[in-house]
C-alpha cells in the first residue's frame, strides 16, 4: 500500500534525523575530549577533521533508510551507478586537495560526497513515489538546538566545556520529548526501543552459548 509505506518512510525518517543531530552535536563538542581519550594528546590536530567528518552522520541514518527504499521501487541498478559515480568523485577530490589541504581535505571532500548521493538518492526516491516531509523536523530540531546552544552558553561560564556540552544535550532531550515530540513519534521511539532490547537479549544468549555457560 503506497499510502501507508509513504507514511511510515516519513515517521521513520523524521525519528532518524532527531536522533541524528544529537550524535552529531555531542561528538562535535566533544571533539577535543574524545580525540584525547582514545589517541592521546599528539593526535589533537585531527579534531577539525572529526568535527567535518561528524556532519555526515545525519545523512547516514537517513541513507540507511533511503536504501530499503531504493529496492522496494527496483532502483537498484541507479543505485549501483550512484556509488560508482560518488567513489569516482572522491578518488579524483581527494587527489586533487589532499596533497595541499592534507586529511582536513579528506574529511570535506568525503562530507560532500555523502551529501551529493543524499540528493541523488532523494531525487530517485522522489521519482518513485515516496514524498519526503522533513520541513516540519527541521524546524523541530533547530528550536531544539536553540535551547541546548544557550544552556551551553550559560553552562560554559560556570563548568567546563565537556559537562556544557552534556547539559546541553540533556535539554535537547527534554525539548523534544516534552514539546516536540508528538505521539506517533514516542510510539515509534518505543518500538524501536523494544526492538532493540530484545535483539540485545538475544546476543547475550548466543554469547552465553559460545562460552558454554
Amino acid at each position: 500500500d503506497q499510502k501507508i509505506a509513504d507514511l511510515l518512510f516519513n515517521r521513520t525518517a523524521r525519528l532518524l534525523l532527531l536522533l541524528a543531530v544529537p550524535v552529531t552535536y555531542g561528538i562535535f563538542y566533544l571533539a577535543p575530549l574524545i580525540i584525547k581519550i582514545i589517541y592521546g594528546a599528539d593526535f589533537l590536530p585531527s579534531i577539525l577533521a572529526l568535527r567535518v567528518i561528524i556532519l555526515i552522520v545525519p545523512l547516514l541514518f537517513l541513507d540507511s533508510l533511503f536504501r530499503y527504499v531504493v529496492y522496494t521501487i527496483n532502483k537498484e541498478w541507479h543505485y549501483l551507478w550512484i556509488l560508482l559515480a560518488l567513489a569516482l568523485f572522491n578518488v579524483i577530490t581527494n587527489f586533487i586537495f589532499i596533497p595541499k589541504y592534507g586529511f582536513v581535505a579528506a574529511a570535506w571532500t568525503t562530507l560532500a560526497s555523502e551529501a551529493i548521493g543524499f540528493a541523488l538518492l532523494s531525487h530517485m526516491i522522489l521519482r518513485g513515489g515516496f514524498s519526503l516531509k522533513l520541513k516540519k523536523t527541521i524546524f523541530s530540531i533547530l528550536r531544539a538546538l536553540l535551547g541546548s546552544i544557550i544552556v551551553y552558553w550559560v553552562a560554559s561560564a560556570l563548568w567546563p566545556y565537556y559537562i556544557a556540552t552534556v547539559l546541553s544535550l540533556i535539554a535537547y532531550a527534554i525539548v523534544m520529548l516534552l514539546i516536540e515530540f508528538e505521539e506517533e513519534d514516542k510510539q515509534l521511539l518505543n518500538e524501536a526501543a523494544s526492538g532493540i532490547g530484545k535483539y540485545a537479549v538475544h546476543l547475550y544468549n548466543l554469547a552465553r552459548s559460545f562460552v558454554g555457560i
